[in-house]
């Protein structure tokens, strides 16, 4: 059952329970390509991202770079994580400066991280949100038969039953 309509009422329905205290995860593990840029022609590589719904390629049914980042930042709170593992995921949010949202998806977390613009802390302090993605906006995402699904999930699993958690907390 998940086709476009019903992706996005569930999300909808998560939206309208939420509001600022609330922590919201998003864990996406699909299909991703990318297409041509709609309007607004806001993509640097001119090509918008898409993560795929159970109609696969099918045009109108997959959902765009900026419909889930308009959607993510309508969200009442600001304590989020976004993890995608689909092809293509890195260009899935980039930030976009608006008067008064301060609520910016932004691409590059590991640039900013190797600058000094980031530090650890935990997702309930961190105002700004996680976006995090199996690969660039020009990269493919990998899966072996042999783990069950995408090597990034694999991974991301395994760091969170315990090796990624240095302070056991």
């Amino acid at each position: 059952d998940a086709t476009r309509a019903n992706i996005l009422a569930a999300l909808q329905a998560l939206a309208a329970r939420m509001d600022a205290d609330d922590i919201f995860l998003l864990f996406y593990s699909s299909h991703g390509y990318s297409a041509t840029d709609l309007p607004p022609l806001d993509e640097p590589d001119g090509k918008d991202e898409y993560v795929c719904t159970y109609y696969l390629n099918t045009d109108g049914e997959n959902l765009r770079d900026d419909e889930l980042s308009a959607w993510l930042n309508g969200l009442p709170t600001n304590r989020y994580a976004a993890i995608f593992d689909t092809c293509f995921s890195g260009g899935q949010f980039r930030g976009r400066a608006s008067a008064g949202n301060s609520r910016q998806f932004a691409l590059g977390l590991g640039e900013d991280i190797r600058r000094g613009g980031a530090t650890a802390r935990d997702l309930d302090d961190n105002a700004q949100g996680v976006v995090i993605s199996a690969c660039r906006d020009d990269q493919f995402s990998a899966e072996t038969d042999e783990l069950g699904h995408g090597v990034f999930t694999y991974y991301l699993l395994e760091g969170f039953g315990g090796p990624a958690d240095l302070n056991h907390d």
